[in-house]
């Protein structure tokens, strides 16, 4: 093997590079890169046993992989004097031993995160019950000592073998906290970044050993964190960490080891009020993955087998309906503003007032989960002082309410282009990867293979504007702003379709010569749907 060849994991490239005289070695590292070609096309469309396929695939390279070494180094004893020959020699078990153990790490890293994307999919059971929550914990707590993650940890109640925790690489610790609370009740939740030594070397502290859990946390603290961790893992059968330590902004905050046997712990108030004050500490989330490091987001996109349109594609109607929580929200208005300036309902006074306007900005942000969330808290407030939020129609009955009468159909068009940008994304890197895969086999090919990373570059004009103006129609009541808003949708839409006439687009589904696709075939069809849902978007209704 040259000194300048770079690892591929291809029957070409081992075919070129292997050195003479490895025999049965060879052949089996050979057979090994045959088996990890198929595995690796098995994760096109990744489920558990295409996961599984390529595990066991990486493991035989690694295998095979140490029999070349040994092969190699026999040869080595035997070709005294050829320096050529002992240079390639040498070169081969560099890359066996050094560069094939980084890259198969890689790829193991690259599965786990594959593996917590299926977990996601399939509901977030493991947040259900306490032994399936145990299972989930026992497996991350081979990857914290390898790994540092971000984490999620909530409170149902005051009970630690009911605390839940979550876990990924890349997505922020509020997004995390988000899935648990679609699957359990939430009362209090903080996040951050957890490890071992991995993440105490990474804050430059002292090393605590494996068997110290870290938690870094960058939200709110919750009382005596550390010791409800360490009895909730304790109660859960988690054996691998005898101590929990918490550290926020550099200092160690608090510390629970397996020494400390008391189990006493202080409740903690998780009233409708704490509720209440939990959600209105919530921050804004981006679309997409956002590190609470660098600030930076990133929108996730899963692979799809490109299909050809044979009617207009149809969106999912939104679960909630934002003209729904706008008729309730003024009817909250209406109410606290009836309450007395004077304490005590003076205090409260303000403080609904203030989630009454976080509420009015997360339906304008689309964030309706969370505004029926806290829309939810605020009545049971007013609920608890014998107050019901009164609808907007029983306080202002001279004022007629307007609504949108095609709200849901607006909110599927809107779904569908959002739906429609990610499988764009996919389909081209479906494409990126064919291309790069195709070529990898010949060096002269390496130019195409470099253009192709830059693929997507293609595709950043079809950006959200869209989704934007269609939001705006659902919330707008008012007929000639509504008419300006579809206007304004028509001529995006416009500028989309004009996009998809260039030569690019009108060859890339079936004539790229590497893999057939459906980019351009899905976003026409999404646009023509999008474009007959504004033809047909009618005036306000007057609901009396």
């Amino acid at each position: 093997m040259k000194s300048n060849s770079t690892l591929q994991l291809s029957k070409a490239w081992w075919k070129k590079e292997a050195p003479d005289g490895l025999d049965k070695a060879g052949t089996a590292f050979e057979n090994a890169i045959d088996k990890y070609t198929k595995a690796n096309g098995g994760l096109r469309n990744p489920d558990q046993r295409s996961i599984a396929a390529m595990q066991d695939a990486i493991a035989g390279l690694e295998d095979a992989g140490k029999k070349v070494v040994v092969k190699a180094k026999e040869l080595e004893k035997k070709a005294k004097g050829k320096k050529e020959v002992l240079k390639d020699l040498g070169n081969t078990i560099t890359v066996m031993e050094k560069v094939l153990a980084r890259e198969l790490d890689s790829i193991r890293s690259d599965l786990e995160d594959m593996e917590d994307e299926l977990e996601e999919d399939g509901g977030g059971g493991h947040f259900a019950d306490g032994d399936a929550h145990a299972a989930f914990l026992k497996k991350f707590a081979n990857k914290l000592k390898r790994n540092t993650y971000s984490f999620a940890l909530v409170l149902q109640n005051n009970e630690p073998a009911d605390m839940r925790m979550n876990f990924h690489k890349k997505k922020g610790g509020r997004s995390l906290a988000g899935q648990i609370r679609k699957v359990v009740p939430v009362k209090k939740f903080t996040f951050g970044i957890a490890g071992t030594e991995a993440l105490t070397t990474a804050l430059g502290m002292e090393p605590m050993g494996a068997r110290t859990l870290v938690l870094q946390v960058d939200g709110k603290m919750i009382p005596s964190l550390a010791k409800r961790t360490k009895l909730m893992l304790k109660k859960l059968g988690i054996s691998a960490f005898g101590r929990v330590v918490v550290v926020k902004d550099g200092a160690v905050l608090e510390n629970a080891d397996e020494e400390d046997e008391d189990e006493s712990l202080e409740d903690i108030d998780l009233t409708e009020e704490a509720e209440l004050d939990e959600l209105m500490a919530e921050e804004p989330e981006t679309t997409g993955t956002t590190s609470e490091e660098t600030g930076t987001t990133e929108t996730p996109t899963e692979p799809t087998e490109p299909t050809e349109p044979t009617e207009t594609p149809e969106p999912e109607e939104p679960a909630i309906d934002p003209a729904a929580l706008v008729a309730r929200l003024k009817g909250v208005m209406n109410t606290v503003g009836k309450l007395a300036d004077t304490p005590p309902q003076g205090t409260l006074k303000v403080k609904l007032g203030e989630a009454a306007k976080k509420v009015r900005g997360l339906i304008e942000g689309r964030r309706l989960d969370d505004a029926a969330k806290l829309l939810t808290a605020i009545e049971k407030q007013l609920g608890g002082l014998g107050l019901a939020a009164a609808s907007a129609a029983e306080t202002s009955p001279e004022r007629p309410r307007e609504i949108p009468v095609d709200t849901v159909a607006l909110n599927k068009a809107r779904v569908l282009w959002s739906k429609t940008r990610e499988k764009l994304n996919a389909e081209m890197d479906k494409l990126t990867a064919s291309i790069i895969d195709e070529c990898s086999v010949d060096e002269e090919l390496d130019p195409i293979a470099e253009e192709a990373k830059d693929l997507r570059a293609y595709l950043k004009d079809f950006d959200d504007r869209l989704e934007k103006v269609l939001e705006q129609m659902t919330v707008t009541g008012d007929g000639a702003t509504r008419e300006k808003l579809k206007e304004q949708a028509s001529n995006i839409i416009d500028g989309y379709t004009t996009l998809l006439s260039e030569s690019f687009f009108q060859d890339v589904d079936s004539n790229n010569g590497f893999e057939k696709i459906s980019l351009t075939a899905s976003a026409t069809a999404a646009l023509q749907a999008i474009q007959e849902t504004l033809k047909k978007a009618a005036e306000p209704a007057v609901v009396s």
